[in-house]
């Protein structure tokens, strides 16, 4: 303050020098002055606002506050003609009072604020009057200021007035509302109050400021840190319900704005006027906010800044706006460098997210620097990918601030820029600048920009190096939907690299158009695997194996090969059944999971292009196509497993009314014996039919398990009348005992079954069965082990000996062989492929 005082005392003594060494002689006017009176006057360029009058260049003729009577002769005159063309300007849009006095009423006098305050009370021009930081010497002097003020309120074209840090007295705002009162002509469309009042007295005539101005749409109230009592809150949320005009409400820094909210705008009989509400910097707001967005039908926008909030109350909050929130949109802004902010924005972001909405959430995050705030920079960009994915669904828009500076900004765009439609479209805004972003944060906002619906990417004034026009090209590989690139004012619109960006783009709407193709087809896009077509020269643009009509419509005929998707499946279950079929009985012979679902494609060659190569099924088929191959052979095992209990059944019903003695019995007794040693006579499988005609087929021998002979023939045989029925019993009840017996032994071993062979009415080709007497009718019936039936079954083979003749091999694709142990069983009668098998292992001869 010393120092200060020795400034104003020296520059005084040098005016004063000065004033007396020009004596009368008139001096030229200062550059800065003269340009000032000349615009305020109308010459040259217009000026909408006034400079700042406390500049060097302007403090011969406005010092200090307290050295105005140090202005005296020529000064003095200087600077009463800048006072008068400020009052008499006619192009005067703002008027700062900042700008003229420093807050400082006392810098001018009350004649002198007078002069230039009496030129704006008719303006038609003025819109804007700012007060900020006003001090004064006396109440007297701010009161009487305040009233020329409201003076200007009541006549002139004013639309915003804005008061901060004043303490304005009651009776200052009594002036101002009285230029208001009374007046409908008033202009006055936005009231900014923060920090305005001395003390609550005067919310009653700031009530009356707002029920004065029926052109009102905008109040912005802050900066009240302390509480208040509920008189005060019902006197200004009275006020706000009776101002019909009023569109937006801004609240800040307010220990009672909750109140003040829950009386104004909560509930029936409220204020129904207001559609955008911005509240920042405020607490205890969690309930009152739910309240608001389910029962204000008016709210259409809701801005929510730095506010005092848990992650648990935003978490609440989301689900409200996802469930029963009226607005359409929800801004939200985050300072990612404050505590806990991020569990809260990742909270509401989740919580909101909705599949039958539209996206309402708009974020906001503030980082100091991505130096210092790397982690939050990788924790936005993470759940800009989650958006750009699908994974979240309530975010239309997101930016991330470094600063006051804009560094990335994601958003959707509404289809054909229609509202209430659908958002799919995407713009992605990035100011890129190498100590903005560290190379992982760069690689991370590259990941997020590939395989997404990403149409609008802007790149304006970025410093943008090789590096980046490298992975930029990259995403043009892989994502078709870029639709444009914005990179003016940038070193690639210079230097060549804009032409190539744009040429891609061109490429990429015409590879758009075959996509189109498999759009339409329904085919599934995915992560790319082998086999596959290839789109815009990168494995991540594929798809699976492709329908033929598609790639018909995409490729030459002499350079495609294809597969239908079902073809490929069902050769993939046979191979599988096939596998099963030649699986061994013991567990320790069972077949590993990769050779059973080992299974090859193989691509015919492509004449100079590509010879022939295969590949494996599962890496064709998508993971979805390979569980339905496994889960398909699985329903049908356990639907024969579930036949194989039935067929049990019925056997041991069918035995009991045959051997009532045997009843409920299933052994290895009931298999009938042959000679030489063998192993249990050969399974004999019977088809029956109505009518009389039966096949004959004999399963396979094998050691390793009984099992029918693929594509066997078998012998058909016409039953005579007299012992079709019987005849036809007994073969049935050995075809069920014995095939299924087996089938149930493997299925229990293997978890595993054969398919059982379809059952054909045959009609042709028939060999006529006679000579069936009655003793092995009755040897048949009694079952067990007897004698009697070892021999009627002998005679029924003695039977069929002619027609088998040389044809046994032909008609059963059986084949006699000896194994070479007696432990193995000894004759056996075995089909081709168990005999090359056996012949192999040497274990058995022909």
């Amino acid at each position: 303050m010393e120092g200060a005082g020795e400034f104003i005392g020296s520059h005084a003594a040098e005016l004063a020098t000065r004033e007396k060494d020009s004596t009368n002689e008139e001096q030229e006017l200062p550059s800065a002055i003269q340009d000032l009176i000349r615009r305020l006057e109308g010459e040259g360029e217009p000026i909408t606002r006034l400079p700042d009058l406390k500049g060097p260049e302007f403090l011969e003729f406005f010092p200090n506050r307290g050295l105005h009577s140090t202005i005296i002769g020529w000064r003095s005159q200087v600077r009463l003609r800048v006072l008068e063309a400020i009052g008499s300007c006619n192009t005067l849009e703002i008027l700062d009072v900042y700008d003229i006095c420093g807050g400082y009423i006392s810098r001018l006098t009350a004649t002198e604020w007078e002069i230039l305050l009496r030129g704006f009370r008719c303006s038609t021009v003025l819109r804007k009057i700012s007060v900020y930081d006003l001090r004064w010497s006396s109440d007297a002097e701010r009161e009487r200021w305040c009233l020329q003020l409201g003076t200007i309120l009541n006549t002139s074209s004013v639309t915003v007035l804005g008061l901060g840090c004043c303490s304005l007295s009651a009776r200052c705002f009594l002036n101002l509302a009285s230029g208001l009162r009374g007046n409908s002509e008033s202009k006055l469309k936005t009231l900014n109050l923060f920090a305005a009042w001395e003390d609550w007295s005067a919310v009653k005539h700031v009530a009356d400021m707002i029920n004065s101005a029926p052109l009102l749409e905008t109040l912005r109230l802050g900066g009240f840190y302390e509480d208040t009592e509920d008189e005060t809150v019902g006197i200004l949320s009275q006020a706000l319900i009776q101002s019909s005009s009023l569109k937006e409400l801004l609240l800040k820094s307010m220990e009672w704005g909750a109140a003040l909210l829950l009386k104004a705008l909560a509930g029936d009989d409220r204020n129904r006027s207001i559609e955008c509400l911005r509240l920042a910097d405020t607490i205890e707001l969690g309930g009152c906010l739910t309240e608001l967005l389910i029962s204000n039908p008016s709210l259409k926008e809701v801005e929510l800044s730095r506010m005092r909030m848990s992650p648990e109350e935003w978490y609440q909050l989301g689900e409200v706006i996802r469930d029963n929130a009226i607005a359409t949109t929800i801004l939200a802004k985050f300072d990612l460098g404050n505590g806990d902010q991020w569990k809260s924005t990742e909270a509401l972001a989740r919580s909101a997210s909705s599949d039958i909405k539209d996206p309402t959430v708009e974020l906001v995050l503030e980082v100091v620097s991505t130096s210092s705030n790397d982690h939050e920079v990788m924790l936005s960009l993470n759940l800009i990918g989650r958006v750009l994915r699908g994974e979240i669904k309530s975010l239309k828009s997101l930016s991330i601030l470094v600063g006051d500076k804009k560094m990335i900004t994601f958003s959707f765009l509404p289809m054909n820029g229609k509202t209430g439609e659908t958002l799919v479209l995407k713009k992605l805004e990035l100011s890129v600048r190498s100590e903005d972003l560290s190379k992982g944060v760069w690689e991370d906002l590259i990941r997020c920009m590939r395989g997404n619906h990403l149409t609008h990417l802007d790149l304006a004034d970025s410093q943008l190096n090789e590096e980046a026009f490298r992975e930029l090209m990259g995403i043009l590989q892989v994502n078709l939907a870029l639709q444009e690139i914005d990179f003016s004012r940038t070193s690639w619109a210079r230097d060549g690299k804009a032409a190539q960006i744009q040429e891609a783009l061109k490429q990429n709407q015409k590879r758009a158009v075959y996509m189109s193709v498999f759009r339409e087809a329904n085919l599934t896009f995915g992560d790319a695997k082998a086999g596959r077509l290839f789109l815009c020269g990168s494995p991540r643009a594929v798809l699976g194996v492709i329908q033929t009509f598609c790639v018909e419509m995409l490729i030459p005929s002499h350079l495609r090969g294809a597969i239908l998707i079902e073809k490929l499946k069902s050769d993939f279950i046979c191979s599988i059944n096939d596998k099963l079929e030649e699986m061994l009985l013991e567990s320790s012979h069972l077949m590993q999971k990769e050779e059973l679902f080992h299974y090859e494609h193989c691509w015919p060659p492509i004449e100079r292009h590509t010879g022939g190569r295969s590949e494996r099924a599962r890496d064709l088929l998508w993971e979805s196509d390979v569980e339905a191959v496994v889960n398909e052979i699985r329903q049908k095992r356990i639907e024969e497993l579930k036949s194989l209990v039935e067929g049990l059944i019925s056997v041991e019903n069918d035995l009991a009314q045959s051997n009532p003695e045997a009843e409920n019995m299933v052994s290895d007794s009931n298999f009938f014996q042959m000679k030489d040693c063998k192993p249990p006579t050969s399974r004999l499988s019977a088809v029956m039919h109505n009518g009389t005609t039966v096949r004959l087929q004999l399963m396979c021998e094998s050691m390793t398990g009984f099992h029918t002979v693929k594509d066997q023939e078998g012998l058909k045989i016409r039953l005579d009348r007299e012992n079709s029925s019987w005849i036809r019993k007994i073969i049935e009840i050995s075809y069920k005992v014995m095939y299924y017996a087996v089938k149930a032994g493997l299925d229990k071993t293997l978890n595993l079954g054969q398919a059982i062979p379809e059952w054909e009415d045959l009609k042709s080709d028939i060999v006529q069965l006679d000579g069936i007497s009655d003793d092995d009718h009755r040897a048949f019936l009694k079952g067990g082990e007897s004698k009697e039936l070892q021999d009627a079954w002998l005679r029924i083979q003695q039977t069929l000996a002619p027609q088998l003749q040389n044809r046994y091999s032909g008609i059963f694709k059986l084949y006699q062989v000896k194994y070479l142990s007696l432990e193995r069983g000894g004759h056996a009668w075995v089909c081709e492929k168990c005999m090359n098998k056996g012949l192999r292992c040497g274990i058995l001869t022909c």
